[in-house]
């Protein structure tokens, strides 16, 4: 046992100290219905007559065991223990997910109240016998495996090694599986913006900049998501090296459970979600440890103080001043402005824990114990005065049930999805309590006391709406306790005397704790894109919208043609203007009440121009624009173009969507917004080279060759290259262009002299007329031209408004330069198409 841990007891175990052990005896069952009535979830809240009777029983139980107890009644010194034993399994198998326990109401209640009568009933059973013969000891001895590691410094930094290794792995496994969230492009477009002008605008989490820049500058970034993965690279990196202060801290319980704490902190689904992003939580969590572990030793230094450690004291000051000063000054926009709540939290939980000591400090050194009181008040006055704080404010159960709820929706913890109990995380207060109680573990009180007061001050004050992110400095406070109960709940089967029931119990629950603290939901945190019904990710709570969504839209076009063209935009302008270098971006604010004036101004006021909105801000959070069509801003009509992958992408163009040139990858079903009247003359003019012998569409005219033409190749009719079919037979339903699949490029000209019965329709294939006919079925409606399922490469994709003649086709076919390099404009055609694209030579693939 470390030397610290023996002189770290909450009570003294001698007798005559009966009252103090009375109390320890029914904290247990305090300490469970405070939270249940103070923070219970709403499974619990419906139970609180149950609670408070259940509760007043357990009481009564524990105070007639201590009269039993005290009229030498050994037969339930040897009860206690199997029932004490029984009532954890019991809880245990509540826990799993099985049949009929799943639906357990006042039954389950009452299994978790047993416990914590069971559990006062062993605390004060240490006072009146030291052994029970026919069971073995009411404080069962160290094991061998945990007494190795208690005496052990390489053991445990062996395992601590393999621990960080996992959380590295777990953390950069996929680290570009999601796109930024809003508040990451900011770091991004600042780390760019300080590479490249040596300075940035965005202050809130600066060392975030920073470290995005620095990494983005080894890595060699370039395009925006290359900023996005090296800018969450040091976040990885930090967020797995928080392992180690928190070993050293739930070492101060045991070297166990500071692995237990590591291990957990490494696979928590929401501490792999923090570690991977581009913000400033995984940062000043490691700082909140640290300086929770220097709290903890200034803490007890204060409370022993000796001249010698005055330099000591002096060192600890500066540091928490030199953090105080950062956070409120310096860093004043992030959430590191919280440390100074914790500070306060950890010293105050302390004291709570070491309160005899303060009793015999407090006449000593009543100046020095004075000073420390006053100094933890003047902790708590900055954070106070943050807009976000508020003491009139309603409560908000959300805060509470991120830890408390085991069916929270976002984020998710271990045991997600693993269990159909209420009760679990309660359970595992109980342990814990009754574990540290009985072993005589002050630091577990720390950790939980720390965990129950910083959730009561958001549950209570804090008015900012709910985000994990915002009590994420909570969770590793959470995590320490929850390890604590893990150590001690392996330790209590040390109670049973005969080995092989003792390692069996151990196997049974470690098969438990296996399926409930799961590899899966970690793994999941890092393979799967599942959302939830407001599309935010189950690992941390927020929107990562896909960006890579509009880039892949826009790269669709010549760059010339977009960087002219006006933009409104919600979260995606730093993208924009990352990729493209873009100035003409208009901020699109959904919260303002002028909106739509503003959005009408920027369209009146430019030709052209794109709106690139997302779900949140066009839909969920306030009313936007169509989702399902375009509008009309002013006179000017808005097309939507893209409407899926909860982004919207909408055009206007007061020339008619001309010269709106494709270029690059270019993906099936993308609709370039040309709309076709049938009725009328068109040509259509394109380079084609596909070796397969059914590559598929290159277009669609319309859906069907009812209301427009099927573009097909299928190997039936086309025999190795397209036919464009009017009708569903007859002897002019459809001309085939002949086999041209050949893995060479040919030249593809389908012209309409006009969409009436008898009306001329042929094809061109290298300049040469194909064949024709006489349209056999009146079209005459409007259209949509589509890019098809292609598999090959078309280039020089041009549509023209009339039908082209014999020598228009040859000087367009004469130009064989056109599907390598855009060609300058050419005096000597006088002709130009409607529309025109150039796909430069990259595949389409199906």
């Amino acid at each position: 046992m470390l030397a610290e841990n023996k002189a770290e007891k909450i009570v003294p175990t001698t007798k005559g100290k009966g009252f103090l052990r009375l109390i320890a005896a029914l904290l247990p069952v305090i300490i469970l219905t405070l939270v249940m009535l103070v923070l219970g979830n709403n499974n619990v809240k419906s139970s609180l007559p149950v609670i408070l009777l259940l509760s007043a029983l357990t009481s009564v139980a524990v105070l007639g065991s201590r009269f039993l107890l005290q009229k030498g009644n050994k037969e339930l010194l040897t009860i206690a223990p199997y029932g004490f034993i029984a009532s954890i399994f019991l809880n245990l198998a509540v826990s799993l997910p099985i049949g009929a326990l799943m639906n357990l109401g006042i039954e389950r209640l009452a299994l978790l109240f047993l416990f914590a009568a069971f559990g006062g009933i062993m605390i004060l059973a240490q006072d009146e016998e030291s052994s029970i013969k026919s069971v073995g000891p009411v404080l069962p001895p160290e094991g061998s495996l945990s007494k190795a590691f208690a005496d052990s410094q390489l053991y445990p930094l062996i395992a601590l090694l393999g621990i960080f290794v996992v959380a590295i792995v777990a953390r950069s496994y996929q680290i570009d599986l999601l796109d930024t969230y809003r508040d990451e492009d900011h770091h991004i477009a600042s780390a760019r913006m300080l590479l490249n002008q040596g300075d940035f605008e965005y202050s809130r989490g600066a060392i975030v900049t920073y470290m995005t820049a620095l990494f983005s500058w080894m890595g060699g970034a370039f395009s925006f998501h290359d900023y996005m993965v090296w800018g969450r690279i040091p976040s990885v990196i930090i967020g797995s090296l928080l392992v180690i202060p928190l070993y050293f801290l739930g070492r101060k319980i045991h070297p166990i459970a500071g692995l237990f704490a590591a291990a957990l902190w490494a696979i928590s689904p929401w501490g792999i979600g923090l570690s991977r992003i581009v913000r400033e939580h995984p940062y000043y969590l490691m700082v909140s440890m640290c300086y929770a572990l220097l709290m903890l030793d200034l803490a007890k230094t204060v409370l022993n103080y000796d001249k010698k450690n005055r330099n000591k004291l002096i060192i600890y000051a500066v540091l928490i001043l030199a953090l105080l000063i950062y956070a409120f000054v310096i860093d004043w926009l992030s959430t590191l402005k919280i440390n100074g709540v914790l500070l306060a939290v950890v010293s105050f939980s302390y004291l709570v824990a070491h309160y005899e000591v303060i009793v015999q400090n407090f006449r000593k050194q009543i100046k020095l114990v004075a000073g420390a009181a006053v100094a933890m008040i003047l902790f708590m006055i900055p954070a106070s005065r943050s807009k976000f704080a508020s003491l009139d404010s309603q409560t908000d159960i959300r805060w509470a049930d991120t830890f408390l709820n085991p069916f929270i929706d976002s984020p998710i913890h271990w045991w997600a999805e693993k269990t159909g109990d209420f009760y679990l995380v309660y359970f595992f207060l109980l342990l814990g309590v009754i574990g540290a109680l009985l072993l005589n573990r002050r630091y577990f009180f720390v950790y939980l006391i720390s965990f129950l007061l910083v959730v009561s001050a958001y549950h209570f004050f804090f008015n900012r709406y709910y985000a994990p992110r915002y009590i994420a400095f909570a969770l590793p406070f959470y995590v320490l306790w929850i390890s604590g109960s893990l150590y001690f709940l392996f330790r209590q089967f040390d109670l049973i005397r005969l080995p092989a029931a003792r390692i069996a119990a151990k196997a049974a629950t470690g098969l438990v704790m296996l399926n409930l603290f799961n590899f899966q939901n970690a793994y999941l945190a890092v393979t799967d894109k599942s959302t939830l019904s407001s599309y935010a990710t189950k690992t941390t709570g927020e929107y990562h919208n896909n960006k890579q969504v509009v880039l892949d839209f826009m790269d669709r076009f010549e760059f010339e043609d977009l960087k002219h063209d006006a933009y409104i935009t919600s979260i995606y302008d730093y993208c924009l203007e990352h990729e493209y270098g873009l100035e003409n971006i208009h901020k699109y604010k959904y919260k303002d009440p002028n909106r739509f004036a503003f959005v009408d101004s920027v369209v009146a006021a430019n030709t052209s121009g794109w709106m690139i909105l997302d779900y949140h801000r066009n839909s969920l959070w306030k009313q936007g624009y169509p989702l399902q069509e375009g509008f009309t801003s002013g006179e000017t009509p808005v097309k939507l173009l893209h409407g899926e992958d909860l982004c919207y992408i909408y055009r206007w163009d007061k020339l008619g969507f001309e010269n709106l040139r494709l270029s690059r990858e270019v993906t099936a079903g993308f609709d370039p917004g040309v709309t076709l009247d049938m009725s009328k003359p068109i040509s259509i003019s394109f380079w084609n080279n596909a070796n397969l012998e059914t590559p598929g569409a290159p277009f669609y005219i319309g859906e069907n060759y009812i209301k427009g033409i099927s573009v097909e190749s299928d190997p039936m009719f086309s025999k190795g290259g397209f036919m464009f079919r009017y009708a569903d037979s007859g002897d002019c339903y459809g001309l085939e262009t002949g086999k041209i699949n050949d893995r060479k490029w040919h030249h593809v000209v389908w012209y309409q002299e006009g969409g009436g019965v008898g009306s001329e329709y042929g094809l061109y294939i290298d300049g040469e007329m194909k064949s024709k006919c006489a349209i056999s079925r009146e079209k005459n409606d409007l259209v949509n031209f589509i890019m098809g399922n292609f598999n090959g490469r078309l280039q020089d994709l041009r549509i023209y408004d009339f039908a082209l003649q014999a020598d228009q086709v040859d000087a367009i076919y004469n130009r064989k330069d056109l599907f390598t390099n855009e060609p300058d404009p050419d005096p000597s055609m006088d002709f130009e198409p409607k529309h025109s694209w150039m796909v430069e030579g990259v595949e389409i693939v199906k």
